[in-house]
């Protein structure tokens, strides 16, 4: 625990220090070495495709109130990193929670990739630098099921 607690302090002051820029780490199975990309390149993804971020309102398992996200839908991602033949993505936490997606989940609840919640980019003080999120269909009680959910993302592995 004092680990984690270290780890989260040390990503938020490097946050706040002007000279550094939040970046994930990509790896497995994808298109290139595996490297770090920005929020500014995961945000190319969707502004080469249509030139806007995708939009969604929702509230989330951290935050019981619903906050508007701006981001990138996970399988635009997915198809600019992952190499040919690769079918899921393992997204992980710097607390060390992962959870897999794989491309059909991707196509029926379109999670997103978030980097900016309301408009600013979300910082590791608020559990970023980055986050997936699904949108609410159209109520509070008529919100998904099932659930695809992970925030404070430090890595992307893409396999098989």
């Amino acid at each position: 625990m004092k680990i984690l607690l270290f780890l989260l302090s040390f990503c938020f002051f490097l946050s706040a220090y002007d000279g550094y820029e939040a970046t994930i780490m990509i790896s497995g199975d994808i298109v290139g070495k595996p490297r770090k990309v920005t929020m500014q390149e995961i945000e190319s993804v969707a502004l080469v495709g249509n030139g806007l971020l995708k939009e969604v309102t929702t509230d989330t398992i951290d935050k019981k109130i619903p906050a508007k996200f701006s981001g990138v839908p996970l399988l635009q991602i997915f198809k600019k990193y992952a190499a040919e033949g690769a079918g899921k993505v393992i997204i992980k936490a710097w607390d060390k929670y992962r959870i897999i997606v794989d491309i059909d989940t991707m196509k029926k609840f379109e999670p997103m990739m978030a980097t900016r919640e309301n408009g600013r980019y979300i910082s590791y003080k608020q559990r970023g630098p980055a986050r997936i999120v699904v949108g609410m269909k159209r109520t509070p009680s008529e919100r998904l099921q099932e659930k695809i959910e992970i925030f404070a993302i430090k890595e992307m592995v893409f396999i098989k």
